[in-house]
């Protein structure tokens, strides 16, 4: 197992840690046991094993166990969650729980923040975006865009940049658009990374916005910024000379981020944003490739971005 696997499983009980008051002693009762405790113990458990036969066995086992839980009417909320996480770690180890795909819209649909949180996640991981109970959790998702609440705004724009059914992106397109100047950077980041996904599934929808495009690419925030060149690469790469005007732009931007005008959060073992020069120089190479006046200016940046290691930079020049 990788070590990402290794820690992703790790961490998944986290999600679930006790609240105070309800472990041993508390509220809940000296009988009480936690969902972190149960997650634990079942991770342990298949740890344990010796053969994948076991391992079906148990999980098996386990699967029966948590669809007579989420089935039964007097689950609560929180209950649901707890099972949701565990049956998030099933489908992580291959064992389909298709019984849960409804309950984890339900909890996006009608829990609390950490409950609405888990339920989200869940149905990111489940689903895919032309999965028909995926058209369930619109309503919810134009619902939390136009709450007040930073998260739950946060939460459907994350969910929206992952899975989103193509026929549905009017119903949220408008509400994303508005993002697009909303006072917190997050917000605006995750709103660019919304159009993005949509530009990939249905380009159509969203040339209308090129203009709030070069908005992003000029925002204050480097975050924001760097989402737009995911968009700005993409476009280009289907039309490039109609963005030759924005060459200026991508050299200034390489020139700042080579010169360490970014946060220090961009580094890499003290290259200045390697990644994102990397996505400035796809960018300026295909601009240039076929006019001379725009290959000077490519290879003058290319020259600005001599922190990236020389074959690094011979693989830019070969595109």
């Amino acid at each position: 197992m990788s070590d990402v696997v290794e820690r992703t499983l790790s961490a998944l009980p986290g999600l679930l840690a006790a609240r105070p008051g309800t472990g041993p002693g508390g509220a809940g009762g000296p009988g009480r046991v936690s969902a972190s405790s149960r997650l634990g113990s079942l991770i342990r458990s298949i740890t344990a094993l010796t053969s994948k036969h076991e391992e079906e066995k148990l999980i098996q086992q386990e699967l029966t166990s948590l669809k007579a839980t989420v089935s039964a009417p007097t689950t609560t909320l929180r209950l649901m969650k707890e099972c949701m996480v565990r049956l998030i770690y099933c489908e992580m180890l291959g064992y389909e729980s298709s019984f849960g795909y409804i309950h984890a819209i339900k909890l996006a649909q009608q829990g609390n923040l950490l409950e609405k949180r888990v339920g989200y996640l869940a149905v990111s991981l489940f689903l895919h975006e032309n999965h028909e109970l995926l058209l369930l959790l619109v309503n919810t998702v134009v619902k939390d865009l136009q709450s007040t609440n930073l998260v739950e705004v946060s939460m459907a724009l994350t969910v929206v940049s992952q899975i989103f059914p193509r026929e549905m992106i009017p119903a949220v397109l408008p509400l994303i658009e508005d993002k697009l100047q909303h006072s917190k950077e997050i917000i605006r980041r995750k709103a660019v990374q919304a159009l993005y996904k949509f530009y990939l599934i249905a380009p159509n929808q969203v040339q209308h916005i090129h203009d709030k495009f070069r908005k992003a690419l000029c925002d204050r925030d480097a975050g924001v910024m760097a989402a737009s060149l995911h968009i700005y690469l993409q476009m280009i790469k289907e039309n490039s000379s109609g963005y030759k005007d924005l060459t200026g732009s991508f050299v200034t931007i390489l020139k700042q981020v080579v010169g360490g005008k970014l946060s220090a959060d961009f580094n890499y073992h003290s290259v200045p944003a390697p990644w994102l020069q990397i996505q400035l120089l796809r960018i300026l190479g295909l601009l240039g490739k076929d006019d001379p006046s725009e290959q000077s200016s490519f290879c003058k940046s290319c020259f600005l971005a001599s922190a990236l290691s020389k074959q690094l930079l011979w693989n830019m020049l070969e595109m």
